[in-house]
C-alpha cells in the first residue's frame, strides 16, 4: 500500500501522454501529400524551356529533346479530388510566359509526364500535353508507352517490333496505352514515316529491360527528319 500515492500520478502521466501523442498524430495529417512530375521539351527552336506550376519554378533548363527526372509536387491533402495546377512555361532564366499554359488536376500519389510541343496545324502556337503515367511493372516484359510529337514529321509514324508483338501507325498528338514486349536479346524496335517506308530506324533490345516502364517519344528535327526518345519512367 506504500506504493499507492504514486498510482495517481503515474496514470495522469499517461493520459496526458497520450493526448499528446494524439495531437501529434492528427498534426501530421495536415502534411501535404505529392504527386511526381517528368518535364519534356520537344519544341526544336529557341532556348531552354523552364517549367512552372502556380508561378512556382519545378523544371529548369530543359533543353530540346531531352527530359527531367520524376520531380516531387506537393498536393494538398484537404482537396479530395486533388490540387488544380496552373502549367505554363517559359524560355530558360526569362520572365515571358509561352503560349500553351493550362490547368491541370494533380492526385495524390499519381505520376505525370508534361510534354512541351507545338501544335502542328499552326506551329507558330505552343503546347503543353499533361498524360498520367502508369508505372505498374512487369517482371518478364518492358511496357512501352508511345507518343507522336513530330510536329514537323511529313507523315504518319510506324512503329512495330521485329517479333510482332505491335504494329501501331499513329499521327501527331497520337499515343498508345502500356505495351507489355518481350526483348531477350532478340526483339527489336522498327520505326519509320509512311512516305519513307524504306528508311527504318532500329532500336535495339540492349536499350529496354523487364520490370521497366519506357517512354517512346517519336519526334521529328527541324528539318522534319524522324527521330526517338527514350523516357526512363522507373
Amino acid at each position: 500500500m506504500k506504493h499507492s500515492k504514486f498510482l495517481l500520478p503515474i496514470i495522469l502521466f499517461v493520459f496526458f501522454g497520450s493526448l499528446l501523442l494524439s495531437s501529434c498524430i492528427k498534426n501530421n495529417s495536415n502534411i501535404a501529400g505529392d504527386a511526381k512530375i517528368i518535364f519534356a521539351n520537344y519544341v526544336s527552336t529557341g532556348l531552354s524551356k523552364d517549367f512552372y506550376l502556380d508561378s512556382i519554378k519545378y523544371g529548369a533548363g530543359v533543353s530540346y529533346g531531352s527530359s527531367s527526372a520524376y520531380v516531387v509536387v506537393p498536393v494538398n491533402t484537404f482537396l479530395p479530388d486533388g490540387q488544380t495546377y496552373k502549367f505554363a512555361v517559359k524560355d530558360f532564366n526569362t520572365n515571358s510566359t509561352l503560349n500553351g499554359a493550362l490547368s491541370q488536376l494533380v492526385k495524390i500519389g499519381k505520376n505525370y509526364t508534361v510534354f512541351y510541343t507545338k501544335n502542328k496545324s499552326n506551329p507558330a502556337d505552343s503546347l503543353l500535353l499533361i498524360h498520367e503515367d502508369d508505372l505498374s511493372l512487369d517482371p518478364n516484359r518492358t511496357r512501352l508507352f508511345i507518343i507522336n510529337l513530330g510536329y514537323t514529321l511529313g507523315s504518319k509514324v510506324v512503329i512495330r517490333d521485329s517479333l510482332n508483338t505491335f504494329n501501331k501507325t499513329l499521327d501527331y498528338g497520337e499515343m498508345t496505352d502500356y505495351i507489355p514486349v518481350r526483348f531477350g536479346g532478340k526483339n527489336k524496335i522498327y520505326v519509320n514515316l509512311v512516305d519513307s517506308a524504306n528508311v527504318v530506324d532500329t532500336l535495339r533490345a540492349n536499350s529496354f529491360s523487364v520490370n521497366k516502364v519506357v517512354t517512346i517519344v517519336l519526334d521529328g528535327n527541324r528539318d522534319g527528319k524522324l527521330l526517338e526518345r527514350l523516357i526512363a519512367n522507373n
